[in-house]
C-alpha cells in the first residue's frame, strides 16, 4: 500500500528524473512548468537533490487551464514538436523559454494528446513505471485521440490524484429530514437554486453520469438515456 508521500515521490522520479534524461534547453537548464503549489516544496528540493548535475527551472502557472494555453502558444509558434526525444510536452531545442515537462489536468489530458500538443513517454526510460498500481498506468495509456487504449502510448505520469465530493452546510439542513448521501440528492427540488457546482464540464457531466448508474468516466455520451434533459435539470 503507498501512501501518499511515497506516492509523490515515486512519481517524482518517473515523471520528473525519467523525463529529462538528455532534455536540456539551449542555456542546458531544463525546465519544468508546474501549478502553483501542487508539489510540496520539499519534494522539488529532494528532487533537484536526487540530480544534482543538473539544474532545473521550476516555472508555476496559477492555474492548470493556463498551461493547457502555454502548449497551445508553443505549438502555434513552433510548430508540430519534431524532438527525437519522447517527452510529455513540445519541445524544441533552439527555443529556451519552452518548457520541457508540464504538469496538466487529466480532465485536459485527452485534448491535449488529440491537438498534438503533447509527446508521449518513453516508458523504457522510466526504470520505476512498473512499480505503478495499473490503474495509473492504465489511465496515462491513451490512442492518438486521447481515449484509452491498453495498446496506446503513455502520455504521462500521475503525480497526485482528488476527489469529487458533496459539501453542505449542516445548520442549513436543520428544516429538512435528510442529508445528502447520493448524487442524486442534488436534484432534489428542495434545492432548487441552493447548490453550486464546480465549473468543469467532466466533473458535471461525471456526477450526473453517476446520478443515472453509469460510470464517471464512460465515454460513449450519446448512447446514455436522458443525459441531456438530467444536466438541464440540475
Amino acid at each position: 500500500m503507498l501512501n501518499r508521500r511515497s506516492f509523490l515521490q515515486g512519481l517524482g522520479t518517473i515523471a520528473l528524473a525519467g523525463g529529462l534524461n538528455g532534455c536540456a534547453s539551449r542555456s542546458g537548464e531544463p525546465s519544468i512548468f508546474l501549478l502553483s503549489g501542487s508539489i510540496p516544496p520539499r519534494l522539488l528540493t529532494d528532487f533537484q537533490k536526487t540530480i544534482a548535475e543538473k539544474k532545473v527551472n521550476f516555472q508555476s502557472e496559477r492555474q492548470l487551464k493556463e498551461l493547457l494555453e502555454l502548449l497551445e502558444k508553443w505549438l502555434k509558434n513552433q510548430g508540430q514538436p519534431t524532438s527525437q526525444f519522447s517527452f510529455p510536452i513540445p519541445f524544441r531545442e533552439q527555443n529556451p523559454a519552452m518548457g520541457n515537462l508540464v504538469t496538466l489536468g487529466d480532465a485536459w489530458l485527452g485534448k491535449a494528446i488529440s491537438n498534438g500538443l503533447i509527446q508521449p513517454l518513453d516508458t523504457s526510460q522510466l526504470s520505476n513505471w512498473s512499480k505503478l498500481p495499473p490503474r495509473w498506468q492504465e489511465n496515462m495509456t491513451r490512442n492518438a485521440q486521447g481515449q484509452l487504449e491498453t495498446e496506446g502510448k503513455v502520455w504521462g505520469a500521475p503525480y497526485r490524484w482528488g476527489m469529487t465530493v458533496i459539501a453542505y452546510n449542516e445548520k442549513k439542513f436543520a428544516q429538512f429530514d435528510w442529508r445528502p448521501q447520493d448524487w442524486s440528492d442534488l436534484w432534489r427540488p428542495e434545492l432548487t437554486s441552493k447548490i453550486a457546482l464546480i465549473d468543469n464540464r467532466r466533473e458535471v457531466i461525471g456526477l450526473t453520469l453517476k446520478k443515472l448508474g453509469y460510470s464517471y468516466n464512460y465515454s460513449d455520451l450519446k448512447q446514455v438515456t436522458g443525459l441531456k434533459d438530467q444536466l438541464f435539470a440540475l
